[in-house]
């Protein structure tokens, strides 16, 4: 069945970018041999190499290494990213993509741990679960081997996370430019990118550290932190035990059972939606329903159960529960959903323009930023997951009672070629944006991005012309006004469900005829776009014919569409920040970024969204 991997674009880029961060590993720790691609019928083929690689080492005195090496003990399978061979101990290595900050005088123990170092931190549970089954399973798989390994059954095994370090700086070659991706199907049908490293001979980098993770491992396999409540309190080898059992017996869990507050993000998807997990599992599908106790902002897992306790999974609404029973920030979207109406506070109906810092005279601007974040960066210098802002665009009105149709385009910045846009995209801001005026955004990227652009460029101390940068970028800074803010501190809106996405908010607004028309063929002078779908304006947006995928990557795109036949245009319209980081990253990384149909499928985006935020700032101006 599919999964949001499959159909998330940004987790796509994520996946390759740990392709990536294995591919540097490899070869800055040379392998002695790198498992091939498949399932437990390789377990054979691991050991007799990892039998061959101890002989070496003991032979030598050397460690050695090996690359995803395929264990299997009873029931159970794992596929080792990293096992290093010394005579007197193994080391497993599990290798994430993930960011990773050095400890500090606040936090000695590092992020994964809490302060007191009795628990886990939430984001890295999966991780160390990941690490502590692998650790439990070869240990099992040690004490049936050893004699063939010629090691003790009860050898020191040291386990280990291998991660992004936040703070490293790239060389000449650990940047992007020295590595190349690719994609095929593994052995299980799933799509997955295979990262190779073709830059110089590399001894070590600055990107990645190993942190010693026993204590973590030690906390996980006494509580493994499950979250399926079939398996609460129970250590890996319980859980082990527990899922062998189940597998043999066949004796799932039903689904009502595991119901919580994390359905909500269920993976498993279907173009078939009766064939999803959400309504699988719920009974029915949920989107037609816009009071389902998955719709609430903020849901936490005993809101499921006190709604489960009376009522079937699809008939389970957010309008069983009590006021009383809501956090105070969800019980606007409470009531208005019962009435079914919108929600507006009377504050912000009697002065709109001073909640929005909108000035009686003078122009006011529209921003929106599409931004990079790789694991491997590609400016020498740069750090892992920096942003990179490869372009924005920009939209002005004369006042903020002017008509949509006075509105005007900006020039925007778009550089798909550079290593380095930074210093361009703050001058051509400065130029595009005047010396007045709120900019409006959504959300806090674009605000985050500028701030992070101004403490690199002050970090490195450069020239002159570096400090006038600094200048006009906090200029900037100070001007930004974040309509999400506004929004979510006025509005409710029921459609929504509790989102202030602006993809969640565009559609319902655009269902105002009045703003359609300003927005169709003709209507503004002075900015030549228009949008023509009545449901969703970003469903106008035209794609690229099937050339594009003979312009970026040999194919690339072909295989992400994973189509039996020729993709459409449509495949490749670029409709989320998501893409437009993806398609940025194969342009960077193959080529194409000087052909204007490339170019366009940038600009038409992000254009878009600047003129969401016009539509947005229209819309509240008349709530």
């Amino acid at each position: 069945m599919p999964t949001t991997t499959a159909d998330n674009d940004l987790l796509k880029l994520l996946a390759e970018g740990g392709g990536a961060v294995e591919a540097l590993q490899r070869a800055v720790e040379k392998p002695f041999w790198v498992g091939p691609d498949g399932g437990a019928d390789k377990a054979t083929e691991s050991l007799e190499h990892v039998i061959r690689a101890m002989t070496e080492v003991r032979k030598t005195g050397k460690s050695q290494s090996l690359y995803e090496v395929t264990i299997v003990h009873g029931n159970f399978m794992a596929r080792i990213d990293l096992l290093r061979l010394f005579p007197d101990r193994l080391d497993l290595v599990e290798i994430k993509g993930t960011s990773w900050s050095p400890p500090t005088s606040d936090r000695p123990n590092g992020e994964i741990l809490t302060k007191n170092t009795t628990a886990i931190m939430s984001g890295w549970v999966p991780y160390v679960q990941d690490l502590a089954f692998q650790y439990e399973l070869l240990s099992r798989w040690l004490r049936e081997n050893a004699s063939a390994l010629g090691l003790h059954p009860a050898t020191k095994i040291s386990p280990r996370l291998l991660l992004v370090k936040s703070g490293g700086r790239a060389t000449a070659a650990d940047r992007l430019a020295s590595f190349r991706s690719r994609y095929q199907k593994d052995f299980r049908g799933n799509l997955r990118a295979e990262v190779e490293y073709q830059g110089p001979r590399i001894n070590a980098t600055d990107l990645l550290e190993e942190v010693h993770a026993q204590r973590e491992v030690d906390l996980m396999l006494n509580d493994a932190q499950a979250s399926d409540p079939a398996f609460y309190g129970c250590g890996i080898a319980a859980a082990m035990k527990r899922m062998e059992e189940v597998l043999l017996k066949d004796t799932w869990p039903t689904a009502l059972e595991s119901l919580s507050a994390k359905c909500r993000k269920c993976e498993f998807r279907h173009e078939d939606v009766t064939k999803s997990g959400l309504v699988k599992c719920w009974g029915k599908d949920l989107d037609a329903i816009p009071t389902h106790i998955l719709k609430l902002a903020y849901l936490k897992d005993a809101q499921v159960r006190k709604v489960l306790t009376d009522h079937l999974p699809a008939e389970a609404s957010f309008a069983h529960l009590c006021e009383d029973e809501l956090q105070d920030r969800q019980k606007s979207q409470w009531r208005c959903a019962r009435k079914g109406q919108n929600e507006i506070k009377a504050s912000f109906q009697a002065d709109r323009f001073g909640a929005m810092q909108a000035p009686s005279e003078g122009p006011i601007y529209f921003l929106d930023f599409e931004t990079s974040a790789y694991p491997i960066p590609s400016r020498i210098g740069g750090e892992p997951y920096e942003l990179i802002p490869f372009q924005f665009e920009g939209h002005r009105l004369p006042s903020r009672t002017a008509k949509l149709s006075e509105r005007v385009l900006l020039p925007g910045f778009l550089d798909l070629t550079s290593d380095d846009p930074r210093r361009a995209m703050i001058r051509a801001l400065a130029e595009q944006f005047g010396s007045s005026g709120p900019i409006y955004h959504w959300a806090a990227h674009e605000k985050t991005v500028i701030k992070k652009v101004m403490e690199s460029i002050e970090a490195e101390n450069g020239s002159d012309d570096d400090t006038e940068l600094i200048a006009s970028g906090r200029l900037i800074i100070n001007r930004l006004v974040d309509l999400l803010v506004v929004a979510k501190e006025n509005i409710t809106l029921p459609e929504t469900s509790g989102s202030y996405s602006i993809k969640k908010l565009l559609p319902v607004i655009w269902a105002d005829p009045a703003l359609r028309q300003a927005f169709s063929k003709g209507q503004a002078d002075k900015d030549p776009n228009y949008y023509e779908d009545p449901r969703d304006p970003y469903k106008s947006l035209a794609g690229l014919d099937s050339t594009f995928v003979s312009a970026i990557g040999q194919g690339v795109l072909m295989a992400l569409s994973d189509e039996d036949g020729a993709p459409t245009n449509l495949d490749f319209a670029i409709n989320n920040g998501g893409l437009a980081m993806l398609y940025y990253h194969y342009v960077r990384l193959f080529c194409g970024a000087d052909r204007p149909e490339i170019q366009r499928q940038f600009r038409q985006y992000c254009q878009l969204d600047s003129a969401a935020m016009v539509m947005a700032f229209d819309y509240l101006r008349r709530a």
